[in-house]
């Protein structure tokens, strides 16, 4: 009987699609399908006989949906009748499909046509039986008694004919009859035997039976021929699949509520050592409209419950204590009692010997340094136990979910950069494996990184081989991966500088520095250097002549070298802007400064102290000389003695007394160095005196009676 009514859901769901929105689609969850859930069960008198008929022409039953589910549900209140001496039989009632979709249905097997009432179809079916359905959209309310009626309509007067059955649903409030439809059956159909049942059924899936929502029915005044005929004896039961339910006989009818008492999870499960307590809870809660309350007991003394009673929704913990137990797997109920309905709780305990050795956590996605554009990453993998069972496992400490194989997956959102994954998985004694992944994200990056070569300059002379090329790489996309100079790898620090050492070739050479980024945009930047052999730069000069000789290329000068207290003096102007130094004067401290490569002099008019600062290898030396000759004005130019100015540079000089020359020699790329105290200049380095003392690294210079 309840086969052919559970195949009769593909039409329910056909009819759904008929009657409403075009893109309604019910939703159905993996999980139980509850089926029928409540029977009543109804015994007739002795059915009537005469006229040629035999059986009863008519039965009615009140239904009153007391509460209506609240949230999206499939239920079907219905009563079934059967033909007399007929295997086949029908029923009608009513349905709540989905959120808000409501109908009447009226259904005999074996029938062979229909008529639907106004605005419902009729249709045929076929499978585990087959017959006519009318179907019909009715919007039952709420707490309103409805009268289910079905009557013969036609033919009473010729009993071996085609007979036709009639529907209907009545609000006994209003009056108002709604005919469902008519329903043609063989003649060889008698009238309605002595039996009936009236029915909840729950005909889509849930998790499990807890996930039943909620109603309360009633199904009350049965009787036949127009209230002629009683039953003479009733009786319930329950469904097999889902029994959370409460049947209470009341006047003249029953009352049929899904309980009110909802407890998750279903069922507990405890893995753990010997000699040991884990802690899980119920959560109890009502799904009904009245007071709950009820008391929580356990059937074993290694589990305990806190509270043993309760009121309204709670939380139970339960404690499972293993000092008595050895390895081995045990069980045990919880019980609990309430007025909203009783519900028992197994419990299955695990008990191993001590666990020792940590889960094993496999990722299969993403791969360790994994470099993406997408927002986020696809981190996936197994996680597992053999022995205590996985307790949690987390990224970054948020935790993930885990099917009942160990398998996991989750999309994690990635910032732009170096993004730390860690996963951590803790089996349940508190043992745990880490994994740490680094994944980077970058922008979309097209543009190629940037090369600047702060070393050689463009086109620059060079007198050595090799050559120390130095500069930097930066990228703002994805960031730097190499660095080649002249086809080469090179090293290069996290602020992209880099250094390489270049072979050079008399004549013009490239240089050429490629920096590729994580993209792949690639940048180049090219430069020339002239490589030179290292000739002398040759100066000659004649005492009061103004005319001077720079690589034998005459020079006119504006004061010409004389003699100054028996000291060669020269323009220090002319000298230094000839070997390439540069030269500043402070008119205001009559100063002159002079850089020359690694040298910086500084002389003052008319004071014979000078200060030489030599850097090397990063580190500044000063020294402080005194010389035998100080600066002296002539002309508005100023003149220093030549072989101090001369040496300090690094030159060497050479005097013609015949004819009065001064030749300067200076090797090519020479960039001064440090010499020791030019001839006649006296290098300090005394310590105090009465008068007042400034140390100069170490050394001292002295003017007159003065010490600096």
């Amino acid at each position: 009987m309840l086969i052919k009514i559970n195949y009769l859901l593909l039409f329910f769901i056909f009819f759904n699609f008929l009657f409403f929105h075009k893109d309604t689609v019910i939703s159905i969850e993996e999980g139980i399908t509850p089926g029928g859930i409540a029977y009543i069960f109804y015994n007739w008198p002795k059915v009537p006989e005469g006229d040629g008929q035999k059986g009863y022409y008519n039965l009615d039953i009140d239904m009153n949906i007391e509460k209506e589910p609240k949230k999206s549900a499939y239920y079907y209140w219905a009563h079934q009748f059967k033909f007399v001496d007929n295997s086949e039989g029908g029923y009608l009632g009513l349905q709540k499909i989905g959120d808000n979709k409501k109908i009447a249905i009226f259904s005999i097997w074996g029938a062979i046509g229909g008529i639907p009432g106004k605005g419902g179809i009729a249709q045929p079916f076929s499978g585990e039986g087959e017959g006519w359905q009318c179907l019909l959209p009715f919007e039952w309310i709420e707490g309103i008694t409805y009268t289910l009626r079905v009557w013969e309509l036609c033919c009473v007067e010729n009993p071996d004919s085609e007979e036709t059955w009639g529907a209907w649903v009545i609000n006994t409030r209003t009056g108002l009859e709604t005919l469902i439809g008519e329903i043609k059956v063989p003649g060889n159909y008698k009238w309605l035997d002595s039996w009936s049942t009236s029915w909840v059924e729950y005909f889509s899936e849930v998790d499990d039976c807890n996930n039943l929502p909620y109603f309360k029915n009633t199904f009350t005044n049965l009787k036949a021929n127009d209230g002629e005929f009683k039953p003479t004896k009733t009786s319930f039961s329950k469904g097999s699949v889902c029994n959370n339910i409460q049947i209470t006989e009341i006047n003249k009818g029953f009352r049929i509520e899904k309980n009110s008492l909802y407890i998750t999870p279903s069922s507990l499960t405890f893995s753990m050592d010997e000699n040991a307590t884990k802690t899980d809870y119920l959560k109890i809660t009502n799904t009904g409209d009245g007071e709950l309350k009820g008391t929580v007991s356990e059937s074993e003394s290694w589990m305990s419950v806190s509270p043993t009673s309760f009121e309204g929704d709670s939380t139970i913990q339960v404690t499972i204590d293993s000092d008595n137990l050895s390895e081995g797997s045990y069980s045990g109920e919880i019980e609990v009692k309430s007025n909203g309905g009783n519900q028992t709780i197994p419990v299955t305990v695990r008990v191993s010997e001590q666990d020792t050795s940590p889960p094993v956590l496999q990722i299969t996605s993403p791969k360790d340094e994994t470099e993406t554009e997408e927002m986020q990453i696809l981190v996936k993998g197994r996680v597992y136990d053999d022995e205590s069972g996985i307790d949690t496992l987390t990224l970054n400490g948020e935790e993930l979910y885990v099917d009942s194989k160990g398998y996991f997956e989750y999309y994690y959102d990635l910032s732009y950069g170096e993004n730390t994954l860690e996963l951590e998985a803790e089996n349940k004694v508190g043992l745990i494996t880490s994994k740490v992944l680094t994944v980077y994200r970058f922008d979309p990056d097209n543009t190629a990184p940037e090369i600047t070569i702060s070393y050689p300059q463009p086109n620059q002379n060079v007198y050595e081989t090799p050559l120390i090329v130095k500069g930097s790489v930066t990228d703002e996309g994805s960031g730097v991966k190499s660095v080649m100079v002249n086809e080469k790898e090179v090293s290069f620090d996290e602020d992209g500088n880099f250094e390489a050492t270049v072979s050079l070739e008399l004549g013009k050479n490239t240089i050429q520095v490629e920096a590729v980024d994580y993209k792949g945009n690639k940048g180049s930047k090219t430069i020339y250097v002239q490589y030179l052999e290292k000739k002398p730069i040759v100066i000659l000069l004649w005492i009061g002549n103004r005319i001077a000789l720079v690589d034998s290329e005459p020079v006119t000068l504006d004061t010409p070298p004389l003699i100054y207290k028996g000291r060669t003096m020269v323009p220090v102007r002319f000298i230094a802007e000839a070997f390439g130094a540069d030269v500043f004067y402070d008119a205001a401290e009559q100063e002159i400064d002079i850089a020359f490569g690694s040298v910086y002099i500084s002389l003052w008019v008319n004071k014979t102290r000078a200060r030489i600062e030599v850097t090397e290898n990063g580190q500044r030396n000063n020294r402080i000389v005194i010389l035998d000759a100080p600066p002296i004005i002539r002309n508005g130019r100023t003149l220093v003695p030549v072989r101090f100015i001369a040496e300090a540079f690094g030159a060497t000089i050479d005097w013609d007394g015949k004819e009065e020359k001064i030749t300067i020699t200076l090797l090519a790329g020479s960039q001064g160095g440090n010499p020791p105290p030019p001839a006649g200049a006296e290098e300090v380095n005394q310590r105090g005196n009465s008068v007042g003392n400034i140390v100069n690294l170490g050394l001292v210079a002295q003017q007159g009676e003065w010490i600096y």
